[in-house]
């Protein structure tokens, strides 16, 4: 299995290398955390990265966080595009 470049920590992308949790956080203490996987398919040509199902990830990943009650950190608005351009260089 090929390791990350990249990793989303506190609403931020941030380098693999450096996402670091604290021992005290919730998550790390308790294993209070809720995870959706997403799909997405690399476009050479127009260098975009088109995203599966991104809206129905979405309400599953704001499901779960209402049912454990977490703050949510980000707008539903950044992610309802169909595509998200992503850089390459990143």
């Amino acid at each position: 299995m090929t390791t990350p470049k990249f990793a989303s920590l506190n609403g931020e992308i941030v380098e693999w290398d450096k996402a670091q949790v604290h021992v005290a956080s919730a998550g790390f203490k308790f294993g209070t955390a809720v995870f959706e996987g997403l799909r997405g398919y690399w476009n050479q040509s127009n260098e975009e990265m088109y995203l599966f199902r991104m809206e129905e990830h979405m309400r599953r990943l704001e499901f779960s966080s209402a049912f454990y009650a977490l703050q949510r950190t980000s707008d539903r608005r950044v992610y309802n595009s169909t595509n998200c351009r992503i850089n390459q260089s990143k």
